[in-house]
């Protein structure tokens, strides 16, 4: 069963004319289906600090091959 795995940043860039919030993403793929919860989360926020915009959520997406 092939394993793969994505994660997606979601960053916060303010708020628009009516006062709704603004989101960006920004996805990796390839990421090691091993790799831990905790491990993906540590590099995520690594990642966000490097960013202009606040980092508002972390998201793993495992998609598998059954067949």
């Amino acid at each position: 069963m092939t394993q793969q795995t994505r994660i997606t940043l979601q960053f916060n860039l303010g708020t628009d004319l009516f006062g709704d919030e603004i989101y960006r993403e920004k996805r990796f793929n390839n990421i090691k289906g091993m790799a831990t919860d905790e491990a993906i989360e540590e590099v995520a926020l690594a990642l966000g600090t490097l960013q202009q915009h606040t980092l508002q959520a972390v998201v793993r997406n495992n998609s598998y091959r059954l067949v």
